[in-house]
């Protein structure tokens, strides 16, 4: 079974550390998961690795869906986080949904997060994102924003 936010809450709680790790490609998304990693970003940086960009300002929605899939074609385990390119979430909750939905809709990310919002209180705090996720298959039904508490390994915020 597939690893959920809910199993990375508990790992949390209980004091368990555990890592998250950048892939773009199928290969290297099985390689990471056969490691022991319990969660993989397909992160915007894919901007300057995959494409060559001088920065991650470039890259769109539409590059990164193909990414996104193939991560998740590569691996059976591990939870598989979208990160919103720029562009695709600043105008506000509305935005960031409609794309967290396209990421989960059209690639089959199990989970989709930003560096946060512009206005209002759906700020994300400077040490973290916020964290869109779908129901899971033990009872959790629904999307649900999470607010990380920090980018220290492990600690995901509260719902």
């Amino acid at each position: 079974r597939r690893v959920t936010m809910r199993d990375l809450q508990v790992r949390t709680d209980d004091g368990q550390p555990w890592t998250m790790v950048t892939a773009y490609v199928a290969l290297t998304a099985g390689v990471i998961e056969q490691a022991g990693v319990p969660a993989l970003l397909v992160g915007d940086s894919a901007a300057m690795v995959v494409h060559g960009h001088d920065s991650t300002i470039p890259i769109t929605v539409d590059e990164m869906l193909p990414l996104v899939s193939a991560v998740i074609r590569g691996t059976e385990q591990a939870l598989v986080v979208a990160d919103l390119p720029f562009g695709s979430y600043q105008e506000g909750p509305a935005q960031a949904l409609a794309t967290s939905a396209r990421f989960m809709k059209e690639a089959g990310a199990h989970a989709v997060k930003s560096g946060g919002y512009p206005a209002d209180d759906t700020k994300a705090d400077n040490h973290g994102n916020l964290i869109v996720h779908a129901g899971d298959a033990h009872g959790d039904t629904g999307v649900h924003a999470v607010k990380s508490k920090s980018r220290k390994t492990g600690e995901v915020g509260k719902r």
